[in-house]
Formats: C-alpha cells, sequence, structure tokens
C-alpha cells in the first residue's frame, strides 16, 4: 500500500514538467552597442496615418496574434485599431464603454477594460463585448492587470498598498474565486498617501506563462498548476532594491542606484530584459548558449523617441515574440515590426 501511494505521488509531481532555469548576473554582463539587426529579424517597418479625428499621444502598439492588426492604446479610454498596411479601421468601443483600457489579449485579439470591480473583454474586430472577468473581492483595489492562464484560469499580481499585504500572485477564475495564492512574506513602512498600482509583467512562452513582480521583484516565475515554480534570477549585487525601503526618503541611504526588473522575454536562444535605474531605462539580452548578459549604454532617451537609429534602437518589450515600436510624427504614426531573435 505504501508503495503504490509513493507511486502516485511520484506520477503527479512528474505531470508538470519544470522549464529550464536561468540565473542573469547582471554585474558580469558586457556593455556594448546593440543594433536592431542584433535583436530582429523579420523586420517591416508601417506607416500608420492618423485620421484628424484620432489623437494618439505616445501610445502602446500590439501587434494581434494573427499579425493582421495593429491595436494602439494609451491606457486611457481612446483605443484604435488599424491594419497591417497602417489602414484606419475603427475605434475600439464596445458600445462606447469609456472605461480605461489595461490589458490586451493578443493570443485572443480582445481589450480589455476596467471599472475597478471587473473587466470587460471587447473583441477588436467585431467591436463587440465578449467577456466578463470579475476581480477578487479582496483584491479588486489591487490587482490592476491580468492574463489568461487556461479557458477559465487567470493570474493577476497583488499590489502591497498596506505595507503588509501576504498576497504576491493570486489565481483566479471568471467568477471572482480564488484558487491559490502565493504567499508575500514581506512588508515595508507606508510612509505616502498613495498606493502602487503596478500593472504586473506576464507573458507566455513555449506554450508556458510567466509571471515577474515590477521594480522589487528578481525572479521570473512558471505559472504551474496552481503554484509557481522559480525560472529565472535576475542578479544586480548591490544595485538590487531594498523592498522594506520602497516609500522612505533615500536621500540619506546608501542604496540611491536602485536596478529595478520591469520586463522580461524569453524566446529559444536568450531571456530579454529592461531595468527602471535613477538615470533612465537600461535594456539588454542574456544569451542561453553563452551564459553571458549583454547591456547597452545608457543613452538619450530623447534622442531614441525620435527616429529609428540602427545603433541607438530600443525593443518595446511588450510582446511574446515581437517588438514593436512606434513615433508619432506629425499624422503620422511609424511603426517598427520584428522578431526577437
Amino acid at each position: 500500500m505504501n508503495k503504490f501511494i509513493a507511486f502516485l505521488l511520484t506520477l503527479s509531481s512528474s505531470l508538470f514538467c519544470i522549464a529550464q532555469q536561468y540565473k542573469v548576473d547582471i554585474t558580469k554582463a558586457i556593455v556594448k552597442e546593440i543594433s536592431i539587426s542584433d535583436v530582429l529579424y523579420d523586420i517591416k517597418t508601417v506607416n500608420v496615418i492618423i485620421p484628424d479625428t484620432v489623437v494618439l499621444d505616445n501610445p502602446f502598439l500590439y501587434l494581434a496574434g494573427d499579425k493582421k492588426y495593429l491595436v494602439s492604446t494609451q491606457f486611457s479610454p481612446e483605443s484604435y485599431l488599424f491594419d497591417i498596411q497602417g489602414k484606419f479601421i475603427q475605434e475600439i468601443c464596445g458600445n462606447h464603454i469609456r472605461w480605461p483600457c489595461k490589458h490586451f489579449d493578443m493570443k485572443r485579439n480582445i481589450l480589455y477594460r476596467d471599472n475597478f470591480k471587473y473587466w470587460l473583454g471587447i473583441d477588436v474586430q467585431t467591436n463587440k463585448i465578449v467577456k466578463q472577468i470579475t476581480k477578487p473581492k479582496q483584491f479588486k483595489d489591487q490587482i490592476a492587470n491580468f492574463m489568461q492562464i487556461s479557458e477559465d484560469k487567470y493570474i493577476g499580481y497583488v499590489n502591497n498598498q498596506s505595507g503588509n499585504c501576504t498576497t504576491l500572485f493570486v489565481i483566479f477564475d471568471s467568477r471572482g474565486n480564488i484558487l491559490y495564492r502565493e504567499p508575500n512574506n514581506r512588508t515595508y513602512v507606508k510612509a505616502h498617501i498613495d498606493s502602487p498600482y503596478f500593472l504586473g509583467s506576464f507573458y507566455e512562452y513555449e506554450s508556458r506563462y510567466f509571471c515577474l513582480e515590477p521594480f522589487s521583484g528578481t525572479t521570473v516565475y512558471e505559472i504551474g498548476d496552481n503554484i509557481l515554480y522559480p525560472h529565472i534570477y535576475f542578479y544586480v549585487g548591490d544595485k538590487t532594491p531594498i523592498y522594506e525601503f520602497q516609500e522612505l526618503n533615500r536621500d540619506n541611504l546608501n542604496h540611491k542606484d536602485e536596478w529595478k526588473l520591469f520586463t522580461v522575454r524569453e524566446t529559444p536562444n536568450r531571456i530579454y530584459f529592461s531595468y527602471i535605474t535613477p538615470k533612465g531605462s537600461r535594456w539588454g539580452f542574456y544569451s542561453k548558449k553563452e551564459d553571458q548578459a549583454y547591456i547597452a549604454p545608457a543613452s538619450d532617451e530623447s534622442r531614441e523617441s525620435l527616429h529609428f537609429g540602427e545603433k541607438n534602437f530600443t525593443p518595446a518589450l511588450l510582446q511574446d515574440q515581437y517588438s514593436v515600436r512606434s513615433v508619432v510624427k506629425g499624422d503620422t504614426l511609424k511603426v517598427l515590426i520584428g522578431a526577437l531573435k
């Protein structure tokens, strides 16, 4: 009997095969110029003509999962749909729902609007509401974004707004029922009136789902069956953010040069990453084959925003497999699309 139980436990644990784990040591990263051709292939440039009725100011651009459409959103009520040639199709409004946009599901072509109690999903092609997801009641003010990980299962990052929240991530269904909580055992001193409301960072790679705690986190987790497994650990040495001090006045502390991990994306050969630092954003990639990280030198971001240069290019790490970078010039939105190497 005991042997049979042991066999069942072994079988159960083997049903979910954990992805390979990596350590990315930023302190040993090689600083070098990284060009567009170093990062992207299948590069395409699209000139989107902006109609007089459309106002775009530093928009987020997404390539829809079928690669036929571009979705422009500024995480405000205004969102728009263009075809892949840059022709304007329509405003994405879903029966004139004017709630802020918080999430675009590129895999299913659904744009979600947020009324702080639930998310309404709008099919960007039909412009109709096709989904409603209720936020877990206990965390409805703390979850700004989510990712769908199965037919009726979602994961969201829980912002620690009180300083002593004991939940880091939560998995829930469309009715708001909590299925799993990833514990948070860290606290900080609440010093400000404002509360954090970060989106959280999620991505899909090879039919697996991954999540990252923004700004304070150092680890990318693989999302298993109601459990999280460490997948990538980022090490930045003495630049690691100190969770306990995140709201305190840092001027008199010796930890001002913090590097806050912002976005991570993964391909078969590389792990791409970006950091928010006191001197602006930094980005680079880790070569899985070489076990080596590369990082682009600090640059003038105001100059970068004016054009796409071969040597000053910064990919928009918003997509699972593609980088979509855009620049507004007058009545034209110039879009650069490329697949991440």
